[in-house]
């Protein structure tokens, strides 16, 4: 029995879609609701920085990877 590779990618690719439906919601609440202040508009910057750079380094690794193998479970 084996389980190919791209299920995990798929997988991921699913986390990554809620991710970004909930990191829109506390973006919008963190603009609409915040203060209109430096700390505000710093945090909200940060935090999509941050995601891009954590997606970059992310796909930069997953890029590598041949997701036609499979891991064998069973032998």
């Amino acid at each position: 029995m084996s389980i190919p590779l791209y299920i995990f990618l798929v997988l991921y690719l699913f986390i990554l879609f809620f991710f970004f439906i909930f990191s829109l919601f506390n973006l919008y609440h963190l603009f609409k609701f915040g203060l209109a202040n430096f700390t505000t508009i710093f945090m909200g910057f940060l935090y999509i920085a941050l995601t891009i750079f954590i997606l970059f380094v992310s796909w930069r690794y997953l890029s590598i990877i041949d997701w036609t193998a499979a891991i064998s479970l069973l032998d």
